[in-house]
């Protein structure tokens, strides 16, 4: 092989941006991550059902009541340093959404509690929440990030609506190169920049999915199979030659 070829191969392997996973569930098989770390309980057994699909969810009988499922308590990995991706794959309940109901939007991650608050406390700004916007004939997943002084609230590109898809949507935050890149089932991502940006708040609640912590709860009507959380490294520098 000539040194050129070499060279070349060993350029691509030293900036090549590696990930770790930090936390893996495949519902398919158990609540509980792929490392037996980290296990989702109900917070209502009969509103939350393993099948062979994935973690089923329902709607609380009662408006505003708890829903979905959570860890047994706050882990600061949950809300990760520096870059990272997320991964959800899902498949919504259709006919419980707009125009066949009156829900919009409901939340598929959350520790972060505090949706849009004014006060620059570092309170209100920490943790981590993905909300679907399930509305209409589009599915998009609106994100928002706690960076201790402020929210960032950003959106991902729209996508078709579906009837009995499962999606797998795709976050990763870089708060180094200022940028958030949304893709949905492996497409090309979108990337939306953000002023200012800097790492998330480490969030003082245990990590919820399928619902949202608040009295104004948006609880998720249909199945996640899957969510994968990864660190992201930043390429390493090519040495010269």
């Amino acid at each position: 092989m000539k040194n050129s070829v070499i060279a070349a191969i060993l350029v691509l392997a030293c900036s090549a941006v590696s990930a770790a996973v930090i936390a893996e569930w495949d519902f398919t098989k158990s609540m509980t991550s792929a490392d037996g770390k980290y296990t989702f309980k109900p917070r209502v057994a009969a509103l939350v059902k393993t099948t062979a699909e994935g973690a089923e969810f329902s709607f609380p009988a009662k408006p505003d009541t708890d829903a979905g499922a959570t860890l047994d308590k706050t882990y600061k990995e949950m809300t990760p340093q520096g870059a990272f991706e997320l991964e959800i794959t899902f498949k919504p309940d259709f006919n419980e959404y707009a125009p066949k109901g009156k829900t919009k939007y409901s939340v598929l991650l959350d520790n972060k509690y505090y949706y849009y608050h004014k006060s620059n406390k570092p309170a209100f700004h920490s943790g981590l929440m993905v909300r679907a916007n399930l509305a209409g004939n589009t599915v998009a997943a609106t994100v928002y990030l706690g960076l201790g002084d402020r929210t960032v609230t950003v959106t991902s590109n729209w996508v078709k609506k579906v009837e009995n898809k499962f999606y797998t949507f795709k976050m990763k935050y870089d708060p180094a190169a200022g940028t958030a890149a949304f893709s949905w089932d492996g497409g090309k991502p979108t990337i939306r920049k953000i002023a200012k940006a800097a790492n998330l708040a480490p969030a003082g609640r245990a990590l919820v999915i399928g619902d949202r912590y608040s009295s104004t709860r948006m609880p998720f009507k249909g199945i996640i199979s899957k969510i994968v959380l990864r660190s992201v490294e930043a390429p390493a520098p090519a040495e010269k030659k």
